[in-house]
């Protein structure tokens, strides 16, 4: 090997020490990034020369092969898969935190106290049919219950409108994200034909993943050219070499699966095919969904029963009984025609908001201490009415309220184990493909000594150059 050979040696040291440099600090750099992977330097040795019929072989330095990317794929299934059923979980905890602040009842009259208190008034005034003031409680008492009614009813809706709006905000993030992953996938593809590591692109990709199935439940897979390709479960493809699929909302009439009226469905494409609402079951989406279709939906319908089976109920004694004037046939609560709605749409009767003279406290007219139907509508208050005859109104209002603290436990207990296997999952990751500071700096120590012998060799070399160039002067 002549001296211009050891001088390309000592360079290809140099280079491959100043491209190690450059990878640790990259890693450094990228310490805190999320998604990123490290990134190690490969290098081979060249190919040696030989000389005099191959007995002497001389190294010709190295060379920088690849820069590879630290990574294991089943993990990040892993994550993907355990991501998305944490983020159905914390999002169901979000509506349903909100759900129990309704029917919290701590820190004033709820409808259970409220309707406690309408059936005693109704108790008093069959002590004293007679006394105006206790007419006059009873009228507001039922006021004050009506009004709780339509409270809850509105609180409901405005969680559901709470709902609707989370949903439009995460259907446009799928839209984002899978053009993110399509427009990435484009990108990697065009590196890799001219030959080079995509490695920081595919992180990006990995991260857009991550997010997307914590979205909704996605499966991805790589075709012959190593484009990500991307299947919506129940749907069918989502992401496709150059394509993406894009969705949209849109309001529309209740269905028979319990979504509300006038709240969203979610359409593939333009909203004017079939919705794929109920095909969106995991992920952030199916979690609202899911807690609006089917748990506030059931818990409305509780509440509208109760309404409708009360105001029923109390009609039906109060209309045969007779007022302080006489008058019979009246009606306490305006009369609902159907259960659904009644919570919203209960209300007192025209009578009733006129004057309390026409509530029906006697059997019997013109009989000042008559209190038969008074105590027989306070009476009702431990009357199974409810569920078939199984269940009073006290225990129905209270199975509503304990079935949703059952389900938020119920959640919570699901939430946690999943953040418990989260962690578990990313402590993997990060010993697999996380930046260890000191390790780095230990990398970066090692290049630095290496590029200083290469340029050592160099140097040498040049020296060497010099003394062979004086002996032929």
């Amino acid at each position: 090997m002549g001296m211009g050979g050891v001088l390309q040696v000592g360079k290809s040291g140099m280079q491959a020490a100043r491209a190690g440099v450059s990878t640790a600090g990259h890693n450094i750099a990228n310490a805190n990034t999320e998604g990123y992977s490290r990134q190690r330097v490969q290098t081979t040795a060249e190919s040696p020369s030989a000389r005099e019929a191959g007995r002497i072989t001389i190294g010709q330095g190295a060379s920088v092969t690849r820069v590879d990317r630290i990574n294991n794929d089943y993990i990040d299934r892993q994550l993907r898969s355990t991501g998305r059923d944490l983020a159905f979980a914390e999002e169901r905890e979000v509506v349903l935190r909100q759900t129990e602040d309704i029917f919290n009842e701590m820190n004033g009259e709820g409808l259970n106290r409220l309707m406690s208190k309408f059936f005693n008034e109704f108790r008093k005034l069959s002590s004293e049919p007679e006394n105006l003031a206790l007419r006059e409680s009873v009228r507001e008492s039922a006021n004050s219950l009506v009004n709780d009614f339509r409270r809850l009813k509105t609180q409901m809706n405005d969680v559901r409108s709470h709902i609707d709006s989370r949903i439009e905000g995460y259907v446009r993030e799928i839209n984002q994200l899978s053009g993110e992953v399509r427009d990435l996938n484009v990108k990697i593809r065009q590196v890799e034909i001219a030959g080079g590591s995509p490695n920081d692109l595919l992180d990006q990709r990995d991260v857009a993943l991550r997010k997307l199935g914590a979205l909704v439940d996605v499966t991805s897979y790589k075709d012959k050219d190593g484009s990500m390709m991307v299947d919506l479960r129940g749907l069918g493809p989502l992401i496709t070499n150059g394509d993406a699929e894009q969705f949209s909302v849109a309001r529309t009439p209740a269905n028979d699966s319990g979504k509300p009226h006038n709240s969203v469905d979610v359409y593939a494409g333009h909203a004017s095919g079939v919705p794929v609402t109920d095909r969106l079951t995991t992920g952030k989406l199916g979690a609202l969904l899911k807690t609006r279709d089917e748990t506030l939906s059931a818990m409305a319908n509780k509440m509208d029963i109760i309404a409708f089976e009360v105001s029923r109920a109390v009609n039906e004694i109060h209309r045969v009984g007779f007022t302080r004037d006489g008058v019979t046939g009246v009606d306490f609560f305006k009369p609902l025609e159907k259960v659904e709605g009644a919570s919203e749409n209960i209300t007192l009767s025209d009578a009733l908001r006129m004057s309390s003279h026409n509530i029906a406290a006697a059997a019997q007219p013109d009989s000042p201490g008559d209190n038969r139907v008074a105590l027989a509508i306070s009476g009702l208050q431990g009357m199974r009415l409810l569920d078939g005859g199984k269940a009073t109104v006290d225990d129905f209002y209270n199975s509503i309220i304990s079935e949703v603290g059952v389900t938020a436990n119920q959640n919570k207990a699901t939430m946690n184990q999943n953040r418990d296997i989260m962690t578990q999952l990313s402590k993997m990751r990060e010993q697999v493909s996380g930046v260890s500071i000191d390790e780095e700096t230990t990398q970066l120590m090692q290049y630095q000594h290496a590029f200083d012998a290469s340029a050592r060799v160099v140097r040498v070399a040049d020296e060497l150059m010099k003394i062979v160039l004086d002996l032929k002067r």
